[in-house]
């Protein structure tokens, strides 16, 4: 199987080559073609586009797509969307706060159990460092999600997301910012027989000194995308063909 790798950044140009230089070395599970990799800079004002360029004259499986502005997360995530040929979709994020080792786990994961949706979390497995406030907020916000979806959820706002395409190609995706990622839960996880599973991986947290884009203030967004879509939902329709 391809697998589209979609990385949203914005102003991420200390992280990217990092995390591109990983990607380019990642070796997936047996039965997986080389992955195609498609940045999205969010409409960055540092030198993020000039290092991805970089390494696309290297490697010929990085796409870019660059906004005029930044517009959100989600954006950037949906924008990645209609240039992807993969038939499962990951979606990973530029900052190193996860580790890039953990993909194939995610990947071995969805063919060994047959799912649709592989979530990570970083709380599973005791591992990681959390600081303190924002593990508060993520598990109000996951467990909200998991009732409303009746999962096992146990982290929301994990970037590392792994999909079938069929199953991304099911949902009308609106989302401009971070919450892109409860859409992605609520609308997925409400699917009729849906298969879902979460892998722990590894969390190295930075702070906002170190670049950390959510802020508190994106917390109101995400507790107005939960509402929208897991309490009155979606009235432009949660799954295409319903209402």
């Amino acid at each position: 199987m391809k697998t589209s790798i979609i990385i949203p950044c914005y102003n991420e140009a200390a992280t990217i080559g990092l995390v591109l230089g990983q990607l380019s070395e990642l070796v997936l599970p047996a039965g997986f073609q080389k992955p195609e990799f498609i940045m999205v800079d969010d409409g960055s004002d540092d030198a993020t586009a000039d290092v991805v360029k970089g390494f696309m004259r290297q490697n010929q499986s990085i796409q870019l797509i660059s906004h005029p502005h930044n517009m959100g997360k989600g954006a950037a995530l949906r924008s990645g969307l209609t240039h992807a040929s993969g038939e499962l979709i990951m979606f990973c994020d530029a900052d190193l706060e996860l580790d890039v080792k953990d993909i194939p786990l995610l990947l071995a994961a969805l063919t060994a159990n047959r799912l649709d949706v592989v979530n990570g979390s970083r709380y599973m497995g005791g591992r990681n460092r959390r600081p303190f406030m924002r593990y508060l907020a993520n598990t109000i916000f996951t467990k909200i999600t998991a009732l409303l979806t009746q999962s096992a959820l146990t982290d929301m706002a994990c970037g590392y997301k792994l999909f079938k395409q069929e199953v991304l190609g099911r949902l009308q995706l609106q989302e401009k910012g971070f919450g892109i990622e409860a859409e992605l839960m609520l609308k997925s996880l409400r699917l009729p027989g849906i298969r879902f599973a979460e892998v722990p991986v590894n969390y190295s947290p930075r702070s906002s000194q170190h670049g950390k884009k959510l802020k508190t203030r994106h917390g109101l967004g995400i507790i107005i995308t939960i509402i929208q879509y897991g309490l009155f939902g979606d009235r432009r329709g949660l799954v295409k063909g319903q209402q």
